[in-house]
């Protein structure tokens, strides 16, 4: 697992209210990751589809 002082590779700010992903265990801002979740099925990262 990452710290928990990462930063949102969406926002690129502290990671606020943290999300991992399944299955890659990325970990997002909740608010960014559901945003993104909405557009695209994939991993902001690594391009895995999500679950």
């Amino acid at each position: 697992m990452e710290s928990q002082n990462s930063k949102c590779t969406i926002c690129l700010a502290m990671i606020q209210d943290p999300t991992y992903l399944n299955p890659c265990n990325h970990q997002f801002c909740f608010k960014c990751i559901q945003k993104w979740s909405r557009k695209k099925v994939i991993c902001p990262l690594c391009k895995q589809r999500l679950l």
